[in-house]
């Protein structure tokens, strides 16, 4: 996923109230990615998240 994906995912996460609904949504946004690229973009999630 390159940069502005993430922040557009970002965005979307943050409208979910619940934590499940954001994993939910987290999940099918990356559903195509290897596993190790889904754990870039959680860490970049993550990374990014405060700001």
């Amino acid at each position: 996923m390159n940069d502005h994906q993430v922040s557009d995912l970002i965005l979307r996460m943050k409208q979910r109230r619940h934590r499940h609904d954001r994993k939910q949504l987290f999940d099918w946004e990356t559903r195509h990615l290897s596993s190790e690229q889904k754990q870039q973009v959680e860490q970049q999630v993550r990374d990014r998240w405060g700001r």
